[in-house]
């Protein structure tokens, strides 16, 4: 059995860091070791320990001039974000399916959107009370 791969970044353009017209080759080795170290720390099981250093890769060294360090740093650490609500899977399946039903009355035009609306939700309900 034969197997071949083939590296899609291949079918871009060529990070400019790589391009000997793009600045100074010790820029270029700079940018290229950064983006060495930045791509270690992701692979990581934990970032514990190294959230400032995958923030100073990030955001640079003006990190504290140009964004919000703090909720960058809640935003990529600080845990699961909490919904704004909680989500109720109850009668899934009933429910997608007076939405399918109804869709297609509206599209068939045997219904109005503003009835889809009404019915669909008085169905739910209904779906939901049965369920709980």
């Amino acid at each position: 059995m034969r197997m071949a791969s083939f590296n899609v970044e291949n079918l871009f353009a060529r990070p400019k860091a790589m391009d000997q017209r793009q600045g100074d080759a010790a820029t270029r080795k700079a940018v290229l070791a950064a983006h060495a170290r930045i791509s270690e720390l992701f692979e990581l099981p934990s970032y514990a320990g190294v959230e400032d250093e995958i923030l100073a890769q990030l955001l640079g060294p003006d990190a504290d001039e140009l964004y919000d360090v703090e909720s960058v740093r809640n935003t990529l650490f600080g845990g699961s974000a909490p919904l704004p609500i909680d989500t109720t899977f109850t009668a899934g399946a009933e429910i997608k399916a007076i939405q399918s039903t109804l869709t297609e009355e509206v599209m068939l035009g045997d219904r109005t959107v503003e009835s889809w609306v009404s019915e669909a939700t008085a169905q739910a309900n209904a779906a939901i009370a049965k369920a709980e």
